[in-house]
């Protein structure tokens, strides 16, 4: 699964061998992510309260992509296009 872009509040639920399991605090999903895609930011007394339920949902719409079901290249700009699903 391709994360368009991170939008949190994610806590990490489980260190893998070469990876990480995080959860997203709000939605519920878990995702597997590479140690050099976190930023550096601990919050040990983080709660999740109707504030930030509401200040995530104001933020840019992530999109979820589940798999790639084609490709072509854009004959104008010839930029590879992906077809997802």
């Amino acid at each position: 699964m391709l994360l368009v872009r991170w939008v949190g509040p994610f806590q990490v639920a489980k260190a893998l061998p070469y990876s990480f399991l995080v959860r997203h605090l709000l939605a519920g999903g878990e995702y597997a992510v590479n140690g050099s895609c976190f930023k550096f930011y601990h919050d040990k007394d983080l709660d999740v309260t109707a504030e930030i339920h509401e200040l995530v949902s104001l933020q840019v719409i992530v999109l979820e992509v589940r798999r790639i079901v084609g490709r072509r290249v854009n004959s104008v700009s010839g930029e590879l296009e992906l077809h997802v699903a």
